[in-house]
């Protein structure tokens, strides 16, 4: 069956506002790693709204990215496969890297990052330092070599990046 984190009709999906006499459940993100194989489902009313971190760089540790799962950017994270899964009726708004499903990833060239017949929706609202519909940031070496996409489809186009940098799959790439 579908998840719903929401009741769809309690947010303004463009905004964020939760409406009047509703109570809406905020996601908090969590550094994941292995297979998230969704069969086919969908996720709905996906909601992050994290606290402002002050920084003089977008890519500070101060902060994690936000999305379905989070990333700290330090840590030796491995790989994480996303297989099967659609996500539609979204909101994140961070002050670090924001995306549906991934936050950020490390640049570690280790870290490998899948996406395999995943879906974002076109209800969905996404902001944040830099922004991507399935992956905010991260360093030149996993976004080279390690960050695959194979029969994905990302509609998502609200997107609001502080650094300027959006992207329907992924919005910022840093590094040597």
């Amino acid at each position: 069956n579908d998840i719903y984190l929401n009741d769809l009709s309690a947010i303004n999906w463009i905004t964020g506002t939760p409406k009047a006499g509703y109570e809406i459940r905020k996601w908090t993100p969590h550094v994941f790693n292995g297979i998230l194989d969704g069969n086919g489902h969908m996720i709905y009313g996906l909601y992050v709204d994290t606290d402002p971190v002050s920084y003089t760089q977008g890519y500070s540790n101060a902060a994690r990215g936000a999305g379905l799962v989070s990333m700290d950017r330090g840590s030796d994270w491995g790989w994480v496969s996303f297989k099967n899964l659609g996500m539609d009726k979204v909101y994140v708004d961070s002050a670090n890297c924001s995306a549906a499903f991934v936050g950020t990833v490390s640049n570690k060239d280790n870290t490998k990052i899948y996406f395999e017949s995943c879906y974002l929706g076109s209800d969905v609202t996404l902001k944040g330092y830099s922004v991507g519909g399935f992956l905010g940031g991260g360093g030149t070496g996993n976004v080279k070599h390690g960050v695959k996409v194979r029969n994905s489809v990302s509609l998502v186009t609200r997107m609001t990046a502080a650094c300027g940098k959006t992207g329907a799959f992924y919005g910022d790439v840093w590094g040597n």
